[in-house]
Order: C-alpha cells, then structure tokens, then sequence
C-alpha cells in the first residue's frame, strides 16, 4: 500500500495489472481518484488525521527515514504530538554529502527527547556495486531515487518516506505564468519499486490520503498563488515552510535541499556527487543543445487549480 484507498494509481503499457516498467519505452498510466464523504477540517487536523490514519493502516512498529528536511521534520512533529510511536532512522552519506540535513536531524531528536538511530550509507559504492541492478527492476527516471530504494534493505519495519507528490515543490511548479498540479512518474518511484518487491511501504507520507491536499488548496495563500495572485512569489517552497512553521514555529523558514547539501529545485545536477550525475548521464537522461531530456520513457499527468479543486470537490 502506498496510498490509501488507491487514490493514486498506475499501470504500465495500458495493462492495468502491470504495475512495473518492464522496458525503457513503456509509459506509465497514473490515475488520480479523491473519493471521500467527511467536510474538511483545518489543515493541520488533516495532516494529524493523516498521519493517524497512517498508524491505523499497518500493523507493526513504523520506521520513519528521517533526513532532517522540513518534510520529514513534520512528519516527526506530528507523530510525536499524536503520542504515536516511530522508530527514527537518519542516515549518513559519505563525504559529508548530507552533513547539513544530518545535523539538523540530530538536533530535532535531542530537542523532543527521540531516540535516533544513524546508519552509514556510502553512496559511492551504491552506484558502482548496487544502483544498476535495481535501476533495471523499473528503469527510474532519476539516480537520486535510488538511494531511496537501498534505504529499504535497512528498515525492518513499515518504512515511511516523506517524499511527497504534492506536497514537494517538484510536482507543483509555474509554467508560462500558469501554477499547476504534476503528477509524475518519476515521483511514484519509490512506490512502483516497493510493489515491484512485495514491500508495504508509505513512499508518500503527506499524500497517503487526498484529504491534506484537499485543504491544502483551500488555503487562502496557496489559493493566491494558483491564481497568479501573488506574482512576486516564484518559488513555491518559500509558502511550504511558512505554512509548515505556522502549524510548528519550531520549522525553521529555510530553503528546500535536494539532500545533498545543494539547493533546490531538483535536477540541476551541480549539487550532485560526480557518480550519480555520472549514473543520470549514461542511463537516463540526454542533454542535447543544452536541454535535459529524458533517454527512456516518462509519464505525468498533469492539472491547473480549478481542475484540482473540482476534482477534490466531494471530500
């Protein structure tokens, strides 16, 4: 399970039992379906239901990959304010590539009293022994994902992610003066990997129900923003953290990372370590004349605001 009630689904090659990419060229179908009968609440008793709903939908201890990022920071509030046990798992990349975020991960943990385990992840000897053989089980559209899939090889229990769909400022993006709503392929990646294996896993911490981003949308800032209200406003994140410490002051307002120590928006490869630009350049992307293509297949649907809105109209 990765979303609850299969609000976001997909299937490969108009199959719509093939979940996994079984070729460079097969297209992904994604299917977004709200469907719910309760009126909203607040925003924040959203993201609590969430989380609830969350603990409510497995059995066992839940382990969450905390990176230190305001996502994750979240998450981390949110269960510890439910009383909701979790187990917190941050990991340590070579070469200080996450130095920023760890810390930051670390302080979070002394300052609510959680118990924090780190483990030693070398991303180097990753992508030389490890990142091909799994890249090849559904041809993921971006290297990064990856480390994301060998983290599960660490976490017992229900692993929890915390890289939404929505919620991330790469599926909510401005193009030619328009914001819209992007559902994409390369963001299901960890979900399609972990069916692909027979893993439960929340890929998707903040999007396993529509609910949040139901009211999300609502929100008179975001709201603004969708309808080109507020045109000084170019990067989305800059909303996200403000509405983040506006539900927990102790959110720091910072900048999005891309977790390894560069600054988003994701894809500009010059906060990457070598090997994984390297990984991206011979397996996934093209970049003839200057402009970063995809070498394999890549699917996405997307939505404007007034289409997202309607489409969560009944919750």
């Amino acid at each position: 399970m990765s979303f609850a009630n299969d609000w976001i689904s997909w299937s490969y090659d108009q199959d719509p039992v093939q979940k996994a990419k079984l070729r460079p060229d097969s297209k992904m179908t994604i299917s977004v379906n709200p469907a719910g009968t309760r009126a909203l609440g607040s925003y924040r008793q959203e993201i609590l239901d969430n989380i609830q709903l969350i603990r409510d939908s497995f059995a066992g201890p839940l382990d969450l990959a905390f990176s230190g990022g305001g996502d994750s920071e979240l998450a981390l509030r949110c269960f510890h304010e439910l009383g909701i046990p979790v187990n917190v798992v941050s990991f340590r990349y070579n070469d200080k590539l996450n130095h920023l975020e760890l810390q930051q991960a670390l302080a979070i943990c002394q300052d609510l009293g959680i118990k924090q385990t780190v483990i030693d992840l070398d991303l180097k000897k990753f992508y030389e022994n490890d990142a091909y053989d799994i890249w090849t089980t559904g041809y993921y559209l971006n290297a990064g994902r990856l480390v994301h899939m060998k983290m599960l090889e660490y976490l017992d229990n229900t692993p929890l992610f915390c890289d939404g769909v929505i919620q991330s400022n790469i599926a909510i993006s401005r193009h030619q003066g328009q914001w819209l709503i992007r559902f994409k392929e390369i963001s299901l990646s960890l979900a399609n990997y972990a069916n692909r294996i027979g893993r439960p896993v929340v890929a998707n911490v903040f999007d396993f129900s529509p609910r949040p981003l139901a009211r999300f949308l609502r929100i008179p800032i975001v709201a603004g923003l969708f309808t080109n209200r507020l045109p000084n406003i170019k990067d989305y994140s800059i909303i996200k953290y403000q509405l983040m410490n506006q539900l927990y002051p102790e959110i720091a307002v910072r900048p999005k990372m891309t977790g390894w120590e560069g600054v988003m928006p994701a894809g500009q490869d010059t906060s990457r370590p070598p090997y994984m630009i390297d990984f991206n350049t011979e397996h996934i992307f093209d970049n003839p004349d200057g402009v970063q293509k995809f070498k394999i297949a890549s699917s996405e649907v997307i939505y404007n605001y007034n289409e997202m809105i309607e489409l969560t109209a009944d919750l």
